[in-house]
């Protein structure tokens, strides 16, 4: 149903299950009680046509306090599980009961990645990289998740965690005290990458994101909560600093689009390191397994 249905919404699946319902008060009630009951008088439908509204009557009672006491928890499910994001609001992000927004560990085929016209900020960073030699800035992604598994009977892209190439680095930077640091180096070696590697800084205010919420260049393995400034107390709400250990091949795709002498020698530097990558035979079987497998 969740495959072919496209956009998933609590309204639609309650068109699905309302049918689903009554076909269960006609299994369990209607059809036992006309087996047990040779009489068909105008006696028999008269008790039996009461008793079938009281007990349809017990079930919606049943099936509105279901849905009434764990509507958060339903519609949560249903944003994460492929609903498509409402015009203007971008289906990578879900918003929290706190206001504020944080990535969506899946994504249906159907999503959208829209963009409002005069967004909110969500978040600011400060990295601290640049084109070796020079003051130019080189631009890095933020990352949350990796969407290394596509699950064919929801038809989303999803978080494999039990991927033992996994170099996916979550902490919870409100769990961690002020000035505290934690890191896990063991994510570096997950990786698999070793050209042109380096550690790079970065600092992260949180207007919107929630405080739960981590991004960072890939592959991270440190983070330190920070205080913000006192004059951006009411612009953002906390901040964290953290390090990755990344590569020059993998610069943002922007630092392209220039006619910069500096940024063109940075490119052909790039393009001198890929001209000379070799095959796959020496990647460790399961990896390439992992990568290649279709069902």
């Amino acid at each position: 149903m969740i495959s072919k249905t496209g956009e998933i919404t609590i309204t639609k699946l309650l068109q699905y299950l309302i049918p689903i319902g009554l076909y269960i008060i006609y299994m369990v009630f209607v059809n036992e009680d006309l087996h047990a009951n040779q009489s068909t008088d105008s006696t028999f439908w008269w008790r039996f046509s009461k008793r079938l509204i009281l007990f349809s009557l017990l079930m919606s009672i049943v099936f509105s306090g279901v849905i009434l006491f764990m509507y958060d928890e339903i519609n949560e499910k249903v944003a994460e599980y492929g609903g498509h994001a409402k015009e203007g609001e971008n289906q990578l992000l879900q918003n929290e009961k706190d206001q504020t927004v944080k990535n969506r560990e899946s994504m249906g085929l159907g999503g959208s990645n829209n963009r409002n016209k005069n967004p909110e900020p969500i978040l600011c960073a400060h990295i601290d990289n640049y084109i070796e030699g020079t003051d130019i800035p080189n631009p890095l992604y933020l990352t949350s998740y990796h969407f290394t598994k596509f699950d064919t009977s929801t038809e989303t892209f999803e978080r494999d965690s039990l991927n033992s190439f996994n170099d996916e680095f979550l902490p919870n930077p409100s769990d961690i005290p002020l000035f505290f640091t934690y890191k896990d180096s063991s994510k570096i070696f997950n990786e698999l990458k070793l050209k042109r590697k380096k550690t790079v800084e970065v600092e992260v205010y949180k207007k919107r994101l929630s405080y739960d919420a981590f991004v960072a260049p890939s592959t991270s393995f440190f983070i330190q909560p920070i205080t913000v400034e006192k004059d951006f107390q009411n612009e953002f709400t906390s901040a964290y600093r953290s390090k990755s250990y990344v590569s020059d091949l993998n610069s943002a795709y922007f630092i392209y689009n220039t006619d910069d002498p500096d940024i063109i020698a940075f490119q052909q530097q790039r393009f001198d390191v890929l001209r000379k990558a070799k095959g796959y035979q020496d990647l460790d079987s399961r990896f390439l397994k992992y990568y290649t497998f279709f069902s």
